[in-house]
């Protein structure tokens, strides 16, 4: 018979991977030998499925899920093989590894596969036939897009794309139909309970265009954010009709030379970070999307050369810095990973393979910016003493700093001292250690490798 693995996997979520390869074979009860040798045949052919054939289908990466839909149509020993779009939304390292899988479904098990897929090129790589399907010139919807003659041609490519490669073609939206047909679809998720936007390569879109996105969602929700993704100084968006905040790289490319490597001083990370500050207005900087690592670069454990005391520092300044800090999941437990897809994979859910001293450091930081109105409004001050970096969030102005937390990153392998102005004591909140007002000065002796958080003591 034929067996289909549909468009966006649609696997059961809530039943564990062996559960969900099961159910394929639902119709083969009686079986049971021919099950499980299929059964063992899947595994071998898909090893990460067995590694995890315990885990619920919900908890697998994108990629893993794929790979569960086509184990799962193959539990039922078709004839026929029916893909429906298995490369989408999916990293191309894993698009890769499927389509090769795929070829030797056919080559080996001598499997017809009817494979259905827009990424062309990967497709005819693996097929003995291919059928395209087009209107080109005739289309409605050429306009949409930014041919420059017909009929279109990859090689060489007579079409504007996105980046180096033919396969993402450029949107064009001074085109009506296609303009509308995006707005009317971002006001529908708006209205669905969207709470923000994170617009992907922001900078390459027409700033007109931004400017009747934001009229869109702020329409629908005044309280939406817009966060842009632009590697470079992000000024020219950020004066309030097009986004208000943006991924802030400029801050993480130095985080990544003081923190994790240690090629630059904390005076000239301090000089970096002020510089970018000064960029942007006060609203702007509230909205910075702070981060240490994402899905776009190694996590930054890595980074660190496995040293966590570097990630302890790096985390107590963005928790206590302006704007949004931005966790990216299993950076708080410790996960590893390098470039892509080492960076994308999974949350891992064993708790026994979580790093608890890091993960209670992270809860006291979050605790801290979730309850603490000086490291959310406070005014900032940030420079660096004694080799140290310091950075000081406060409400009020003069000498006293009545309302205040300071960070204090000791980034070095000696201990060193910094004395603060203050108006009065001081407690660490990661170690609870009291520092007493002596001649209107805390004095602060910070370890090693180590950052100390002090909130004023009440001085009343």
């Amino acid at each position: 018979g034929m067996a289909l693995s549909p468009e966006g996997r649609h696997i059961f979520p809530d039943l564990t991977v062996q559960d969900n390869l099961e159910m394929g074979a639902y119709l083969r009860f009686k079986d049971k030998e021919g099950v499980a040798r299929d059964l063992k045949s899947v595994f071998e052919m898909f090893p990460r499925l067995e590694e995890r054939k315990k885990q619920l289908g919900k908890t697998l990466s994108g990629g893993e899920q794929q790979m569960l839909a086509i184990a799962r149509a193959l539990m039922s020993n078709p004839k026929m093989l029916m893909l429906d779009e298995p490369s989408t939304g999916l990293a191309p390292l894993v698009v890769k590894e499927i389509f090769h899988i795929v070829k030797r479904l056919n080559q080996e098990k001598g499997l017809t596969v009817l494979l259905v897929e827009q990424n062309a090129k990967m497709a005819l790589g693996v097929a003995d036939r291919g059928y395209v399907l087009k209107n080109g010139e005739n289309s409605p919807y050429k306009n949409w897009f930014r041919a420059k003659e017909f009929p279109l041609s990859t090689n060489p490519t007579n079409y504007e794309s996105f980046a180096m490669g033919p396969f993402m073609p450029k949107l064009n939206l001074s085109d009506e139909g296609m303009r509308s047909y995006i707005l009317e679809n971002v006001e529908k998720w708006t209205r669905c309970g969207i709470d923000g936007w994170r617009l992907d390569v922001a900078d390459a879109v027409e700033c007109v265009f931004w400017r009747d996105f934001r009229r869109v969602v702020r329409r629908v929700n005044p309280e939406a954010i817009i966060i842009g993704e632009c590697w470079w100084n992000s000024d020219a968006w950020l004066r309030g009709d097009m986004w208000d905040g943006v991924m802030n790289y400029p801050v993480e490319r130095p985080s990544e030379l003081y923190f994790a490597r240690g090629t630059i001083s904390a005076q000239d990370f301090a000089e970096r970070v002020n510089n970018v500050r000064m960029r942007y207005t006060r609203m702007a900087n509230e909205c910075m999307l702070n981060l240490l690592d994402s899905h776009d670069a190694p996590r930054f454990i890595n980074l660190c050369g496995g040293d966590k005391r570097r990630l302890k520092n790096a985390a107590a300044f963005l928790f206590t810095y302006i704007g949004m800090p931005c966790t990216y999941y299993g950076t708080e437990i410790g996960m590893t990973g390098d470039n892509d897809p080492d960076d994308r994979k999974c949350f891992d859910w064993n708790r026994e393979n979580w790093d608890m001293d890091l993960w209670q450091h992270y809860h006291k930081l979050m605790v801290l910016r979730r309850d603490n109105q000086v490291v959310q409004y406070g005014d900032v001050r940030l420079w660096a003493e004694n080799e140290m970096l310091v950075l000081r969030r406060f409400i009020g102005m003069g000498r006293l700093f009545r309302m205040s937390v300071v960070t204090v990153v000791n980034n070095t392998e000696e201990d060193r001292t910094v004395s603060l102005e203050n108006a009065g004591g001081m407690t660490d909140i990661l170690t609870d250690e009291v520092f007493p007002l002596a001649d209107g000065k805390v004095a602060v002796t910070v370890p090693a490798m180590s950052a100390r958080v002090l909130k004023t003591n009440p001085l009343f």
